[in-house]
């Protein structure tokens, strides 16, 4: 049972005044307005990072510094139990593995850890994150099923002991726990399977609160009383995902909190729209996913959620990485970008820069987290065309009208004045004659009044606010607006006299009594003393630092504040004292450079880290009596006081080695077939013989001429390509064999009979089946005498997403079998080398090989000895269909102190199916004639930068043209080049001998 905990002191800016808790720690509690972390209220500003989609293991901290950087203060990590537990009784927690890692990497970075640890996490990812064996149990999945239970108890009761040690109360920063995920989409009542997750969770230590999203605005009445969790959320994907046009925001989530059990609880939504995946076949364009769902979209769709009362929000994705090896559902590709702040090659721009001014703004708008929702209006301006709402801090009287269009979608240009309620009275803004608030087409604006931080008031705003700090005992407001938005700006500052204002674009000061009202001339790089009222336009690319009596107001272009930082300062001591808000309030302003990571204080030396992409001027605002010297990534740097004030440098650029710097074209490559099995004197003896008469898995009804069953999960193969041996003696009257193949969506499957090549079949789409039923004829003079081999070869595309109990237990593998003319046959299966449970590469994973003969010998493996293979490039490709499998090697030597963004782009193919392995990892798969993927990122860490690299493709011609048989080019090319970035390790594993058959 919850309660009401202690009264914290209402007075206390900003902490809660009536905290609940869940009766376990107070650390951590909520109200109806937010979350508190030791008592201090903060607005839960999160970004959702899957580790695992990010192999190279020391890049996590790039991502981490960079959520950080961009004005977030939590991360949610998802965990993957079929990574994690690949069988029964095997537990893997190291590596790309490591919840434990990636926790420590949020807390290095100053981040609060929600941890969404299944068991189910859907993620469009194979089996939703569950493993193939927990298919082909005797269970009922995601329910209170003993057998389901008993798999789950093991990987559970591990993670919940890491959490437990990480967790707040133990001086970790998790501070809440997800349970299960998107349940109420499939749950009965009562939710008893919630119950024993969660009950597990906390028989092992858990007592941070526990969270669940629900899919959608879901009913959650049965949250009381049937071992709910302890704070609710919605997930939401407004906007049309990634179309070509904008639906309208939503304006009904605040109704989520009038359902049973919420009133007092925070709106949560754990999964906000931050992009949105892309399927196979598709036209395919995560760059513009990014720039659809970019700046625009998160001023419009994030200040419309904050509208309803939003203290809790997490973007899914903010970073989302790669579907290396097999992670993918069937309903994705490789690329798991998802058109996300941070892009998959890591190199940031306008849509994280974006996010970032408005996580600044949340993280100084302190009164905000305790504003009350009220529902939006048009009667508060004077363009019907925009609406308004106005949520008030009541303890504070704190105001903040957030003005968008009225038709959200609109691309219009509006002007309108705002009537807004002060400490001081009732106004008409902007106040000076003939100005009036510009919303540019697809825009919205946050309007602060009685906007308080340091000693400072803020009367108002029609400016952005970027940031309201004190550094030094002097505070610092930071606006910015569009250039084109030409009616000018106010910020009003309580009890203070005079005013500023502009004529022609150019600057002003003026005392109350000046007639004609212009004093000094204010330029760019100029200092005046200002007074009550500044007024002002912003110029293209303009910067003007005002001093407003004791105030220091800084106007900027918004194109110029998404160049500039507030990284924190850490405090001198204390367990989070690199945490925002909770550990310090110290922060510094910096310009100029891509990247600022961090910023520390140490004996009067500002230490800054960060990337730059061309030389650039750094700027430090404010703090200048704090230091005396600058380090850049840990170099001296030579600056001072610019003309404004600003501390100035000159920040050098990528070197000229750097941007010079061009991949080595890929040469010398060797080739050897990859497909023995066809041969018919191949020997399969080895293999795993089909012998399983029944089965859990959802098996559909098709011919078969044996009673043995071929659902390959049963035979512990889960993942990527999978080949089927079926023998039959022959009478001479067989014609053909029909196949029905289920590899999920865009899967590909060829068949041969005796080595000749009978034919393929392809599932073309998202939205065309996962089964393919073919007949193939036998060719004259194919059969012969005695036994008779029909080789199938068939890609997993991934195992299903929750589909209700029987769809994610799909079987996979060959489901309908019948020799045409009477045979009976007789089957053997192969896939990965060792399947679930004997597979030997424990660093990189069970689902980074397919069952390719190559990937069995280990012939993707750097150190393989090649050197007496044919010489053939993947363009000269192969001369009939089959599998070829190619390698090539060369070294790398990209200069030090960079980081150099590659990918591995592909051209051409036909019907050609590709895996790209790079130093022996699955980084990609390009299917020619069915994409949209030809650029294939990766990162440093999987590519060795300082020596040599492997590069291997298995070429896979399905079709019969020559068009199929090769692909057109290969090569290694240079995203962006940018100087500091962070140290990586490189650990891939080199091959070793395999017995293989």
């Amino acid at each position: 049972m919850r309660f009401w905990a202690t009264c914290l002191s209402a007075l206390a800016l900003g902490r809660a005044a009536f905290a609940v808790s869940n009766n376990l720690t107070t650390d951590v509690t909520w109200d109806p307005f937010s979350l508190s972390i030791l008592g201090q209220r903060i607005f839960l500003h999160s970004g959702e990072f899957h580790p695992w989609r990010l192999p190279s293991r020391s890049l996590w901290k790039d991502i981490m510094q960079k959520a950080a950087a961009g004005g977030l203060n939590g991360v949610s990590l998802y965990a993957h139990l079929g990574l994690m537990n690949p069988a029964p009784g095997v537990l893997d927690f190291d590596g790309l593995r490591s919840m434990e890692d990636a926790i420590l990497e949020a807390q290095a970075a100053g981040l609060w850890v929600t941890a969404r640890i299944g068991p189910y996490v859907n993620g469009e990812t194979t089996g939703g994150g569950l493993p193939g064996w927990m298919m082909s149990l005797n269970a009922t999945l995601r329910t209170n099923d003993a057998t389901y239970t008993q798999a789950w108890t093991p990987y559970w009761t591990a993670m919940a002991k890491i959490l437990a040690k990480h967790q707040i109360t133990a001086g970790g920063p998790v501070i809440l726990v997800q349970v299960e995920n998107e349940f109420d989409n499939v749950r009965t009542t009562p939710a008893t399977y919630m119950v024993l997750l969660e009950q597990s969770l906390r028989s092992n230590g858990v007592v941070v609160p526990t969270t669940h999203n629900n899919k959608g605005l879901r009913d959650i009445t049965y949250a009381a009383g049937t071992g709910a969790v302890d704070i609710w959320g919605i997930d939401s994907y407004p906007g049309n995902g990634c179309a070509s046009s904008w639906s309208a925001v939503v304006t009904n989530y605040n109704d989520f909190k009038n359902t049973s059990g919420n009133p007092t609880l925070p709106l949560y939504s754990p999964e906000f729209v931050g992009g949105w995946f892309d399927p196979w076949g598709s036209t395919g364009n995560y760059a513009a996913c990014r720039a659809k769902i970019g700046p625009e979209f998160e001023r419009v769709f994030y200040e419309a959620l904050w509208a309803q009362n939003a203290k809790m929000i997490n973007f899914y994705m903010y970073y989302g990485g790669t579907n290396w090896g097999g992670l993918a559902a069937p309903v994705v590709y490789t690329s798991y970008d998802y058109g996300a702040a941070i892009p998959e090659n890591r190199v940031i721009g306008d849509k994280f820069n974006e996010l970032k001014l408005l996580g600044l703004f949340i993280r100084s708008a302190r009164d905000f987290r305790q504003t009350s929702f009220a529902p939006e209006v048009t009667t508060l301006t004077s363009s019907a065309d925009v609406t308004t709402a106005e949520m008030r801090n009541a303890q504070t009287g704190a105001t903040f009208y957030l003005l968008r269009h009225t038709t959200s979608q609109s691309t219009a240009t509006v002007s309108t004045t705002l009537k807004i309620t002060t400490k001081d009275g009732a106004f008409t803004i902007p106040q000076t004659s003939g100005s009036q608030i510009t919303l540019l087409g697809h825009d919205s604006r946050a309007i602060v009044a009685d906007y308080q931080f340091g000693a400072t008031r803020v009367l108002y705003s029609t400016a952005a606010v970027l940031l309201g700090t004190t550094i030094d005992g002097v505070d610092w407001l930071v606006v910015h607006g569009y250039p084109q938005a030409d009616a000018g700006y106010e910020v009003v500052f309580a009890g203070v006299t005079g005013r500023l204002h502009d004529d022609d674009s150019q600057y002003y000061c003026e005392s109350p009594t000046s007639s004609p009202p212009f004093g000094a001339l204010l330029m760019h790089d100029s200092i005046c003393q200002a007074g009550l009222l500044a007024n002002f336009r912003i110029t293209a690319g303009g910067r003007a630092l005002l001093s407003v009596g004791s105030v220091r107001l800084l106007a900027l272009d918004t194109t110029v504040a998404r160049t500039f930082w507030a990284p924190v300062l850490p405090a001198s001591s204390g367990t989070f004292k690199q945490f925002a808000e909770v550990g310090s309030n110290a922060t510094i302003i910096v310009a100029g450079p891509a990247l600022v990571r961090t910023a520390a204080i140490t004996n009067k030396v500002l230490a800054l880290t960060g990337d730059t992409n061309r030389t650039t001027t750094l700027q430090v605002y404010g703090g200048s009596n704090l230091f005396s010297s600058v380090t850049w990534n840990g170099a001296q740097v030579s600056g001072g006081l610019d003309t404004i004030g600003a501390w100035s440098a000159t920040l050098d650029g990528p070197s000229s080695a750097a941007l010079s710097f061009v991949p080595p074209t890929l040469a010398a490559w060797k080739f050897k077939d990859s497909l023995p099995e066809i041969s018919t004197t191949y020997n399969d003896s080895r293999w795993v013989t089909a012998s399983k008469t029944s089965t859990f898995l959802t098996m559909p009804a098709y011919p078969r001429d044996t009673s043995a069953l071929l659902g390959e999960q049963d035979y512990g193969f889960f993942t990527g390509n999978v080949l089927f041996r079926g023998h039959f003696t022959s009478t001479g009257k067989e014609t053909g064999v029909f196949l029905g193949i289920n590899g999920g969506q865009a899967f590909a499957a060829s068949a041969w009979l005796n080595g000749v090549y009978l034919g393929s079949t392809t599932s073309f789409n998202s939205t065309d089946s996962d089964v393919k039923n073919v007949t193939l004829s036998f060719p004259s003079g194919a059969l012969r005498s005695g036994d008779n081999v029909v080789t199938v070869l068939k890609d997993n595309m991934g195992l299903n997403e929750w589909s209700g109990p029987s769809g994610i237990k799909q079987a996979r593998g060959i489901v309908g079998f019948q020799v045409q003319g009477g045979a009976n046959s007789t089957w053997k299966i192969q896939g990965n080398f060792g399947g679930n449970t004997n597979f030997p590469d424990k660093v990189r994973g069970s689902l980074n090989e397919g069952g390719l003969f190559a990937e069995r010998a280990g012939w993707h493996l750097p150190g393989f000895d090649d050197s007496t293979w044919e010489s053939r490039t993947p363009v000269q490709g192969l001369t009939k269909p089959g599998v070829g499998f190619f390698r090539t090697t060369f070294d790398l030597s990209v200069p030090s102190g960079h980081d150099v963004a590659m990918s591995f782009v592909f051209r051409g193919g036909g019907a050609t199916r590709v895996q790209l392995y790079v130093n022996g990892w699955q980084m990609g798969k390009y299917v020619a004639n069915l994409g949209p993927q030809t650029v294939f990122p990766v990162h440093e860490g999987i590519l060795d930068y300082h020596g040599k690299n492997t590069v291997a493709v298995s070429l896979w011609a399905v079709g019969n043209s020559t068009t199929d048989f090769a692909i057109s080019d290969l090569q290694l090319k240079v995203d962006a080049v940018l100087r500091g970035g962070v140290i990586v390790q490189v650990a891939n594993p080199v091959w070793s001998a395999r017995d293989v058959f």
